[in-house]
């Protein structure tokens, strides 16, 4: 259930404004101070013990004195009526070490008694994100449209298998979904490390370097790369069909491999730029194989023919892949 964010804001500063201990004590309970949710954050202005403002959709520069920050779930867990252990009061969550306290300490101190008061109104006034009132039936609901589910809360691991805390799931009735969950997974330690190359860049030495980098964290597969230091000067459009070819074949090798090591190879030969991906996987019979039915062999055939290139693949079983692209230095 989404919550009106601006009806929250004037149930929580009814509740403050009402609250007789704050009353009492607050006549010098001025400060502003933010809520950060994760997926919400608010700044509240109190002035003489009253609210004086809630901005429900702060900027970068909007100035507070300090700042609570911890994930979605310890607040939904604090805001419950009666929350469970652990996440009772504002030192109890702080001693799980999910929040954070931040800025000038002083202030929060100075208005200590207060500001524990006001807090444990969130009981009250509920916390202003979306809450699902049944999550188990959305899950099932997109599991059942073939959809993908991932849930990612906390802090994040750290390392070259690095997710973060977790969850993924498919329909375990389509065979697919175990790639498109691999995929999923490639593409969030992708983001997490920033190693994406960049598509656009006309540096194709540190765009392969970038490529292979990316393909050795995702696979743990034993990755080089070798390029001769003598390359022609190739237009944009080659080097973007040469990155694309290579981006192909790594992708290949790591889905169907199952190999130990790769060799990226980039060099000149007889009027030709030559890309060559190797692995020492698992292989196929390529003489059995209808190249163009597969999907990831058209597209590096499209890419060749765009810059009148030809491609070949050579393999045989438990003797490895071998992609190899060649690009014309003159049309």
């Amino acid at each position: 259930m989404a919550i009106d964010v601006k009806g929250w804001a004037s149930r929580f500063k009814s509740l403050s404004d009402s609250d007789q201990t704050i009353a009492a004590m607050g006549k010098y309970y001025t400060c502003t101070f933010m809520y950060d949710m994760t997926d919400r954050k608010v700044i509240i202005e109190m002035h003489d013990g009253k609210v004086k403002n809630i901005n429900t959709d702060p900027q970068p520069l909007d100035a507070y004195d300090f700042a609570l920050r911890a994930s979605a779930q310890t607040w939904r867990e604090f805001a419950q009526p009666i929350p469970r252990p652990m996440f009772h009061g504002i030192w109890a969550a702080s001693f799980r070490e999910d929040l954070k306290l931040e800025g000038n300490l002083l202030v929060l101190m100075q208005n200590l008694r207060n500001f524990t008061v006001q807090f444990e109104l969130l009981r009250r006034a509920g916390v202003p994100f979306t809450t699902p009132d049944d999550l188990a039936g959305q899950v099932a609901d997109v599991l059942a449209r073939n959809g993908v589910v991932a849930w990612f809360d906390g802090r994040s691991e750290y390392g070259p298998r690095a997710l973060g805390q977790r969850s993924l799931m498919a329909h375990p009735g389509h065979v697919e979904n175990l790639e498109r969950l691999n995929d999923v997974i490639t593409d969030v330690r992708s983001y997490i490390f920033k190693l994406g190359a960049d598509r656009s860049a006309h540096d194709l030495v540190a765009a392969l370097a970038n490529l292979a980098k990316e393909f050795k964290i995702n696979s743990l597969v034993e990755t080089s790369v070798d390029v001769a230091g003598d390359l022609p000067q190739l237009e944009p459009d080659q080097q973007e069909a040469i990155y694309h070819v290579a981006q192909e074949a790594l992708a290949n090798a790591r889905r169907h491999a199952r190999a130990s090591a790769v060799t990226v190879s980039l060099r000149p030969q007889n009027g030709f730029v030559r890309l060559r991906v190797t692995d020492n996987g698992e292989g196929f019979d390529s003489s059995a194989e209808t190249s163009e039915a597969h999907r990831g062999m058209r597209n590096m055939i499209a890419r060749a023919k765009a810059v009148d290139g030809t491609v070949r693949i050579e393999s045989e079983p438990r003797q490895g892949t071998m992609v190899e692209l060649n690009v014309p230095i003159e049309r």
